[in-house]
């Protein structure tokens, strides 16, 4: 009989014991996930702010890109006769397809952080997954075109300089300046 409650009594306890360990462990992976999805939560969040400014940004390049795309327009259908033109004018379409140009800054180091640490797999929409890992794969394609712009503006510097004076510094509703005239 002593047996039996040696062996019912310690065979409780080993049990209590198993039981609260498994509780233990359970509850820590459980505290765990939940850390590492908060954290996730944090990275999307702080990504959903960067692509909020990156609009405003992309807004402003898109807006100064049309200007100067406008102005290149400009110039090529009427450079056969721009002497007929005020020179205030030409010199503000010379200026706009010259000098206009902007790049394209955007905030990786929380896409890189998310990738990173693993926790872009907590992600559960696939579509938010594809979506954020095309943005920035084509970033430094981007990156290519705007170098190669900026190179082949700064060839054509000279030619501003050469052939328009800067009368006055107003800017235009972008910040660039306005007041060459064609001389």
């Amino acid at each position: 009989m002593k047996i039996k409650q040696f062996l019912f009594k310690y065979s409780l306890e080993f049990l209590v014991i198993v039981l609260g360990i498994s509780l233990s462990v359970s509850l820590e992976k459980r505290n765990a996930k939940e850390y590492q999805k908060n954290l996730k939560n944090q990275s999307l969040n702080r990504i959903k702010k960067n692509l909020e400014v990156d609009m405003v940004d992309l807004k402003y390049n898109y807006e100064a890109h049309t200007m100067a795309s406008e102005s290149i327009k400009w110039i090529s259908e009427n450079n056969t006769n721009l002497l007929a033109f005020p020179k205030e004018e030409v010199g503000l379409h010379v200026s706009n397809a010259i000098t206009i140009g902007t790049i394209f800054v955007d905030n990786q180091e929380e896409y890189r952080a998310l990738q990173n640490s693993g926790l872009i797999e907590l992600i559960e929409l696939e579509d938010v997954v594809m979506a954020l890992q095309n943005k920035y794969i084509y970033h430094e394609f981007y990156k290519k075109i705007e170098e190669e712009t900026l190179n082949q503006t700064k060839e054509l510097r000279d030619y501003l300089y050469a052939n328009t004076m800067l009368v006055n510094e107003e800017t235009n509703y972008l910040g660039y300046l306005s007041g060459r005239v064609f001389t």
